[in-house]
């Protein structure tokens, strides 16, 4: 029994390797610095908002919050991975290691806690300074966000390294298997057996 579980892990971790070769579950997905940005912007236009009193403002800046939110999710990575860790939910995901809702919740807490102290503390005369304030204290934070590290890029190869590269893999390969990386991955994948 327990030698076919290990069996069927074998498989579906040869199954996860052939269909989702590019994604490593270990590493999770982080934002891109334009990401960052949108979302730092869009919490300091809500901030200010808030700050000030003024109801557009903080509508349009949660507004932005949500659409910065919705665009990064709607991303082809991250959609290619959440497809992944709903087909393959076995594989460790670093989603489920690290748990940051304390630290979320607590981000949050201290954003609102400026914004109402700066709506109601600061003198009517100095509204402007107060919400400027709350916004770059708001955005400070989104930009430091536990977990919305940015990505980390893939590492390019020295123009000086690549063509030895390519020498050292010519004579492994046969003429049949000489095409792009996209179609080698076919050839190892292993018929089921009926």
């Amino acid at each position: 029994m327990a030698k076919a579980a290990n069996e069927n892990l074998t498989e579906a971790d040869k199954a996860f390797v052939s269909i989702y070769p590019d994604i490593n579950p270990a590493e999770p997905l982080g934002s891109s610095i334009a990401e960052r940005i949108g979302f730092a912007c869009a919490t300091a236009v809500l901030a200010f908002g808030g700050a000030m009193g003024d109801l557009i403002i903080a509508g349009s800046g949660l507004a932005l919050v949500l659409f910065s939110v919705i665009g990064a999710s709607m991303k082809t990575p991250r959609r290619v991975r959440n497809e992944a860790r709903s087909r393959f939910p076995q594989q460790k995901w670093a989603e489920y290691s690290v748990n940051h809702t304390a630290w979320i919740l607590g981000c949050w807490i201290v954003i609102t806690t400026v914004v109402a102290l700066a709506l109601f503390i600061v003198p009517e005369d100095q509204n402007a300074i107060g919400g400027v304030a709350a916004a770059v204290i708001a955005a400070v934070l989104i930009w430091v966000y536990p977990g919305f590290a940015p990505q980390k890029h893939k590492q390019k190869r020295n123009k000086k390294e690549e063509p030895e590269q390519e020498e050292a893999e010519v004579p492994d390969l046969t003429p049949h298997k000489q095409l792009d990386d996209d179609t080698q991955i076919f050839e190892s994948v292993v018929p089921e057996k009926r």
